[in-house]
């Protein structure tokens, strides 16, 4: 996928382009502008000062899998004073023939306009070009700001909850028309 731009909901131009080994500092940036909370919803431990060494190392291995085994990512977007700041970023690793897990993760201050559903649909084209029948996920079932995603996804999305964690699969081989709300920059 070449580089794709797309104004949000309250008029934000944001920039996509695929992760690259080399992006460690973007994954961290964005896992830096996430509440404790927040981090808790996507990595299911609370994260609230965690060892910078920790945070490096994870993003360095999300980084090498994603070009490994996968396919993801990254959301830019130029903040008053900030100019190319990473704002998110959404993954698939291959679990299996045809299925993959997928992850998403936009900075609590840009939540709500659009990243994280525009991330998802460029995800889900990828992964239907590659062969990806289904996308898996296990998420905290008070996460609002996943289910709020999902609820726009055009595809059968089956859940199963499990006392606080929803498992979901997204299944990927239906020829919907993923609508797509943002309005592209040309």
């Amino acid at each position: 996928m070449s580089d794709h731009t797309f104004i949000t909901k309250r008029g934000l131009q944001v920039r996509i382009r695929p992760l690259r080994p080399d992006d460690t500092e973007y994954l961290i940036e964005i896992f830096e502008h996430m509440s404790p909370e927040s981090r808790y919803l996507r990595f299911h431990q609370p994260l609230i000062d965690p060892d910078p060494a920790f945070v490096r190392r994870r993003a360095q291995q999300i980084a090498q899998v994603a070009c490994e085994s996968g396919r993801a990512f990254l959301a830019f977007a130029d903040l008053p004073g900030e100019p190319n700041v990473a704002v998110g970023g959404a993954q698939y690793v291959r679990a299996g023939p045809g299925v993959a897990e997928v992850a998403l993760s936009v900075r609590d201050e840009l939540q709500g306009q659009g990243i994280g559903s525009e991330l998802l649909r460029l995800l889900t084209k990828q992964a239907k070009e590659e062969g990806i029948e289904k996308f898996v996920a296990v998420f905290q079932a008070n996460n609002k700001a996943i289910q709020h995603v999902l609820r726009r996804v055009p595809l059968p999305v089956k859940r199963e909850y499990h006392g606080s964690e929803v498992w979901i699969e997204v299944d990927l081989t239906t020829d919907t028309v993923w609508k797509q709300e943002m309005q592209p920059c040309l």
